[in-house]
């Protein structure tokens, strides 16, 4: 470590790129308004709009865990206050999703 030399930059250090000056002339004002985006479509929405706590939905077996997945960002997109479960089993063909209050 004795062979090390500290070097003291004065000013800005020209390692870093200079910062571009914006040419004032071409700034103007407009009356746009803020862009905002196009509400976003969910699949299972108008069948998870008629849930509520202690109703299942039902579903083939192996779409029990898509149908669960999907039900939890619903939940979570929503803010409900909902807690999912799932059997993928409930009878031999079908399951269910079920939705309880937490």
């Amino acid at each position: 470590m004795n062979n090390v030399v500290q070097t003291q930059f004065v000013g800005r250090s020209p390692f870093k790129p200079q910062p571009k000056e914006v040419d004032v002339s071409t700034l103007r004002v407009t009356d746009d308004k803020k862009k905002v985006r196009a509400f976003k479509v969910y699949k299972y929405d108008p069948i998870f709009k008629q849930l509520a706590p202690g109703k299942s939905v039902a579903c083939r077996s192996e779409d029990t865990d898509k149908i669960c997945q999907a039900l939890r960002g619903y939940i979570k997109r929503k803010n409900k206050p909902w807690k999912v479960s799932a059997v993928s089993y409930y009878t031999a063909t079908t399951g269910r999703v079920f939705v309880d209050a937490v």
